[in-house]
């Protein structure tokens, strides 16, 4: 990770710190990587020991004496054309897969509860994410017409789209008519 941050040093009177943090981002505290206090402009590159198969928020925090400000990025999980869980209960085309699964399993957790509090909130996942796949389609329709590549795999990966978004749908259909069903 290659990052620039500097604070105004107001004739050298001025306090500087930066911190560059990370965690998983299902984890609640982060985890210190560097603290800098050399110099009012920090300018660097790093490499953080990650578990490709996790996403990570990134966090410096930038303190002088008149305050503190933070910058995150989200860092998504490694670049896999098709990931397949190794609980076999879920496919990923892009990256290692857990959007998916994420929302099946709070789908899954909503309608076991009986509770749907967030249902608009995982209606409006379910779009993104079949959004999300409908750019995959799009992106591979056209590397074929670019004649890049294998048609056999390309249809085959193609397939393997079409099953996500239709998992997607139908999911996303059964919290609405269990929903509905509950309320009446």
């Amino acid at each position: 990770m290659t990052f620039k941050a500097s604070i105004t040093a107001l004739n050298n009177k001025n306090g500087k710190k930066f911190v560059l943090q990370y965690r998983k981002q299902n984890l609640a505290s982060y985890t210190t990587h560097t603290t800098y206090t050399g110099a009012y402009t920090w300018n660097s590159s790093v490499i953080i020991a990650a578990d490709i198969n996790s996403a990570y928020d990134i966090q410096l925090v930038v303190t002088d004496n008149f305050g503190t400000t933070a910058m995150v990025i989200q860092v998504s999980t490694a670049f896999t054309l098709m990931d397949f869980r190794n609980t076999g209960r879920g496919v990923a085309f892009g990256k290692v897969s857990e959007q998916i699964i994420s929302f099946l399993r709070n789908c899954a957790t909503m309608i076991r509860k009986n509770d749907y509090i967030g249902f608009e909130e995982l209606i409006a996942e379910s779009i993104t994410l079949m959004n999300q796949l409908t750019a995959l389609k799009k992106g591979e329709l056209k590397r074929i017409q670019g004649q890049s590549g294998s048609t056999k795999v390309s249809m085959v990966y193609l397939n393997m789209v079409q099953e996500a978004q239709n998992v997607v749908s139908f999911t996303a259909n059964l919290l609405k008519v269990s929903r509905k069903f509950q309320k009446e």
